[in-house]
C-alpha cells in the first residue's frame, strides 16, 4: 500500500453514524466514471485467480455464505478470492512481494465494498450502521496492523490470514446477512 493510502485509510479511521462519512468519505479517492469495474482490475492486479501454490483455499464459496443480494455475494466472493491468494503466497520465495501485492489489493477491493455497502445502508435507512460502518474501520485498522508484522516474520502472516479467515466469516455471516434481511423486509435489496 502506499503511503499516501495508508495514511488516507488512517485519518478516516475515525467512524462516525452520520451519512456520507465513514468509508463514504473516501468517495471522492475514486472518480466518477472510474468505479465501474474497479473490483475487477483490483482482482487482476493482485493475480486473483493464478495458481501460485498447491494449497487449498481457505475460503470456498457455497451457497451457505451466500446473502441473496447479487452485487454482495459477487463482492463477497472476491474478497474471498484475494484472501486465498494471499494464502497461497504465504510460502512462496517472493512472499514479501505476492503478499503486498494481494494486501494492496484487498485494500482497494474492500474500499469500493466497504463503499458500496455503507451507501446501501444510507439508502435502506439501516439502524445499525454506524456500528457496521466501525466493524468496516476496525477491519482496515487490524489488517494494516497485521500486515506491518506480516511482512517481518512469517507466523504474523499466519495470524493475519486467520483474522481475515475468521473476519470474513463472521462479517458475511452475520452483520452483512443482517443488513440484506433489513433490506429484504423493507423491499430494498437485490
Amino acid at each position: 500500500m502506499q503511503p499516501s493510502a495508508q495514511r488516507h485509510w488512517r485519518d478516516h479511521h475515525a467512524c462516525s453514524d452520520a451519512p456520507g462519512t465513514g468509508l463514504l468519505a473516501l468517495d471522492a479517492a475514486v472518480p466518477d466514471g472510474r468505479r465501474k469495474g474497479l473490483q475487477s482490475r483490483h482482482q487482476e492486479a493482485a493475480g486473483v485467480g493464478a495458481v501460485a501454490s498447491q494449497s487449498a483455499p481457505l475460503i470456498e464459496w457455497d451457497e451457505v455464505l451466500a446473502l441473496g443480494d447479487e452485487a454482495i455475494d459477487r463482492q463477497h466472493k472476491g474478497l474471498a478470492a484475494i484472501i486465498n491468494e494471499l494464502h497461497s503466497h504465504r510460502d512462496s520465495p517472493d512472499r514479501d512481494a505476492q503478499v503486498m501485492r494481494c494486501l494492496t489489493s484487498m485494500y482497494l477491493y474492500a474500499k469500493e465494498h466497504f463503499w458500496d455497502e455503507e451507501a446501501f445502508m444510507d439508502r435502506v435507512g439501516y439502524p445499525d450502521r454506524a456500528e457496521h460502518a466501525t466493524l468496516h474501520c476496525e477491519f482496515v485498522q487490524k489488517t494494516h496492523d497485521l500486515t506491518d508484522h506480516c511482512l517481518t516474520d512469517a507466523s504474523p502472516c499466519e495470524e493475519l490470514l486467520d483474522f481475515l479467515l475468521t473476519w470474513f466469516r463472521t462479517h458475511v455471516a452475520v452483520e452483512d446477512a443482517k443488513l440484506v434481511a433489513f433490506a429484504k423486509g423493507r423491499g430494498s435489496a437485490g
